[in-house]
């Protein structure tokens, strides 16, 4: 299924059946290459300078808002990583330096350029439709996919329109085509699916496994590793609001969760986080009760009408 990007343009799914799965795999190499640059895996920088410049030439070919939105969780994750680890930030220096002039470099790529304008008149018109600034268009269709179900449950039975309906698969089967019958957004496919108990029942366990996943995620962050907390962000949106009536969303919300529990470290989940030991107390000599009279030569204070006569020799 091919969506337009705008200016006669698709928006390219690569190997993927859908434009999402472009979306989660790009994120997803941004989280594993961000993971390598903290903690100095043994990779060359020619390698990760060219992941990298993909990387970037990829976003701006996608002519997909989601691309831009799903790499920035990540990129948001690595200052979380930098507050609760600052010394990781003096590994980043060169690698700063080293981005902008990929950066540099792909901008004069005649193709990196037609897809940036595409990608930025995108934002463009989304922000004029919602009569707002780029930013706000944004976080506001982003919030929009989580509201835009409630709007919809005064038209909604006790028991839903039937799961699958609201899916591709379904609509081939009853209309004879491809297409949305009840509604593009995941939240208010399910609420229209599978009515208002079921259908925030199934959406509150699913906002608790993505929570869940986070805790863990966070935990293990403590003690330095960062590969879970940047899985969870590529993986966020898919676990929380994947359209999993879409296979590619489905598969990568699970390998995303999966993978992210997986990088985890699982005797760090109930350990308590490493505090500074207090510094051993200086060992002194047991005193002993009674002494000789030569271990009281030995070890007790000196006379000090005797401190340089034989006596103290």
């Amino acid at each position: 299924m091919q969506l337009s990007a705008g200016g006669g343009k698709i928006r390219p799914p690569g190997p993927f059946s859908f434009i999402s799965g472009a979306v989660y795999y790009l994120s997803a190499v941004a989280a594993f290459m961000l993971h390598a640059v903290l903690t100095k895996l043994p990779y060359r920088t020619w390698l990760l300078a060219t992941a990298g410049g993909a990387l970037l030439v990829g976003m701006g070919v996608s002519g997909s808002r989601s691309t831009v939105l799903a790499v920035g969780v990540v990129v948001a994750s690595l200052a979380l990583i930098l507050v609760v680890r600052p010394a990781l930030a003096g590994k980043l220096g060169r690698y700063i330096l080293l981005a902008a002039v990929v950066l540099w470099l792909i901008s004069y790529l005649p193709v990196f350029r037609e897809g940036l304008g595409i990608l930025v008149d995108r934002f463009a018109e989304g922000a004029e439709s919602s009569d707002s600034s780029i930013v706000n268009g944004l976080v506001m269709r982003t919030l929009g996919d989580f509201t835009e179900g409630l709007q919809m449950l005064t038209r909604t039975p006790l028991g839903g329109f039937g799961l699958g309906v609201g899916t591709n698969g379904g609509a081939n089967f009853l209309v004879g085509q491809a297409e949305f019958l009840l509604a593009e957004n995941e939240w208010s496919r399910v609420l229209l699916e599978s009515g208002p108990i079921l259908g925030f029942a199934f959406l509150f366990w699913r906002c608790a496994i993505t929570f869940r996943i986070g805790r863990l995620a966070l935990r293990q962050l403590t003690y330095g590793n960062t590969l879970p907390l940047f899985l969870f962000s590529a993986g966020f949106f898919a676990l929380l609001e994947g359209p999993f009536g879409q296979p590619t969303s489905l598969g990568f919300a699970v390998v995303f969760g999966g993978l992210s529990l997986a990088a985890r470290k699982p005797e760090h989940d109930e350990a308590e986080p490493p505090e500074k030991e207090d510094e051993p107390e200086e060992k002194r000599p047991r005193r002993v009760g009674r002494r000789s009279v030569y271990a009281e030569r030995l070890h007790g204070e000196p006379r000090r009408d005797f401190l340089h006569g034989s006596f103290d020799r």
